[in-house]
């Protein structure tokens, strides 16, 4: 038993190397990529290949630029995957690359820069973090542009991000808000409309929105709520 043991654990690292000893065994987020599954710890990240079951990990003894992982988010479309630690610095991982985007953490304004959510979506990474709406751009590894939505353009926590392709939809500490996605400046607060407190969804805050087969869902303190047409139920 104890040979066995021995024999599935990695080898050690040549001389002169470093090893991670970090617990893997406790996963706050998985994303499923083509051929390759995500899993983040609270330290690190490893990946599984779906063909060969090889698993690849990765740390600050490798690539990434912090430990404290919250959230990520795989896009799809270019297979980058962002990774959002506690104290707003961000990585992408594109296949064996690493990517350090800091602008958020060493941005000085003053707020909570904690990422709650990453949203993907054509290259781009919609960041859900208590200052608003974030834009992390996937080919220049930028942040693009950021979208305060509170009343009177004011900062709101934004805990979930969404689009139905034709609307964003922000879960905000003020409810449920909305955007067309080819509407003008989304930037601009005056171009959000609140929809919770009508046609079926109740005002308040809002913890997280998603679409599931072309229907926009919210979870509203222990209720779920499900978009038809224009009311809720």
């Amino acid at each position: 038993m104890i040979a066995g043991l021995l024999a599935a654990q990695d080898p050690l690292p040549p001389i002169g190397e470093w090893r991670d000893q970090l617990p893997y065994h406790r996963a706050i987020a998985v994303q499923s990529g083509t051929g390759k599954i995500y899993t983040a710890t609270p330290y690190s990240l490893f990946t599984l290949e779906t063909n060969d079951q090889n698993i690849e990990r990765f740390s600050r003894v490798n690539g990434l630029n912090e430990t404290g992982i919250s959230c990520m988010g795989l896009d799809p479309a270019t297979e980058q995957l962002l990774i959002a630690y506690s104290n707003s610095n961000i990585d992408i991982l594109h296949q064996l690359d690493v990517f350090n985007i800091p602008d958020l953490k060493r941005d000085n304004i003053i707020g909570d820069k904690t990422i709650y959510h990453i949203y993907p979506r054509n290259g781009l990474f919609y960041l859900s973090t208590g200052l608003g709406i974030v834009i992390a751009d996937g080919s220049r590894y930028e942040i693009r542009d950021s979208w305060f939505i509170g009343n009177n353009g004011s900062q709101v926590k934004v805990s979930g991000f969404t689009s139905d392709g034709s609307f964003f939809y922000a879960a905000t500490a003020e409810g449920l808000k909305r955007a067309a996605v080819n509407g003008p400046n989304p930037a601009n607060y005056a171009n959000w409309q609140l929809l919770s407190g009508a046609n079926g969804l109740t005002a308040g805050p809002v913890n997280k929105v998603v679409t599931i087969q072309n229907k926009v869902l919210l979870l509203k303190s222990d209720s779920v709520f499900v978009q038809n047409g224009n009311n809720w139920s």
